[in-house]
């Protein structure tokens, strides 16, 4: 993975021998589809232009039983692979963590901070549903004590409106974006989050 991972930290470049050309490099560490406020898709990887400062191109994955992270810094010439034997560790803190550890910050600091929108609880229901993937990957969105919450590995998260069918969610202690989109009816279909790994909604019976 580290070797992986030198491929853009060197242009294109393993030890003496040229991988891809620093222009291809490039057009896969820019940013092209957006994800987030500051969270963009390039070609195969996720792009931060301003991760407390740094420009942070990292990717992570998972199936049942393991989880990967990995990191790639250009200004400061740092790769970084996180490799665990549990799906559900929190890769993404520890990412953070680490991130934050090299710019001299508390570890703890957040990847990123939402403000607060404001949502019409008549609302809440057009979200309410199970949201299926593929391998079996379930959620379920609910309404309990006023507010809607989010059951993913039988953990139940609040979720708290940023945007308009953006919802924010606490998960070890670094709050992620869910994205709800509807068709051209305006109704829920599905939801992703982070923009990756679409979940399609269910239809009622």
């Amino acid at each position: 993975m580290l070797s992986y991972t030198e491929v853009f930290r060197n242009d294109g470049l393993v030890g003496k021998e040229r991988i891809l050309s620093a222009k291809s490099v490039e057009q896969m560490i820019s940013p092209h589809v957006k994800l987030g406020s500051n969270q963009y898709y390039g070609y195969g990887l996720i792009i931060h232009p301003n991760y407390h400062g740094i420009r942070l191109i990292e990717h992570t994955g998972g199936i049942k039983g393991v989880a990967a992270q990995m990191l790639i810094i250009k200004e400061t010439g740092i790769t970084a692979t996180i490799l665990n034997n549990t799906m559900s560790a929190p890769i993404g803190t520890m990412m953070s963590g680490l991130v934050c550890s090299l710019q001299s910050l508390p570890v703890d600091t957040p990847a990123y901070t939402y403000p607060q929108y404001d949502i019409d609880e008549e609302c809440f229901p057009e979200y309410v549903g199970k949201y299926k993937a593929h391998a079996g990957i379930g959620m379920t969105v609910e309404v309990a004590e006023g507010n809607l919450v989010l059951t993913m590995n039988k953990a139940k998260i609040p979720l708290r409106s940023v945007e308009v069918d953006g919802f924010a969610l606490n998960v070890a202690g670094n709050e992620n974006v869910l994205r709800f989109t509807r068709d051209l009816q305006g109704n829920v279909i599905r939801m992703s989050l982070g923009g990756m790994l679409p979940l399609i909604k269910e239809k009622a019976i």
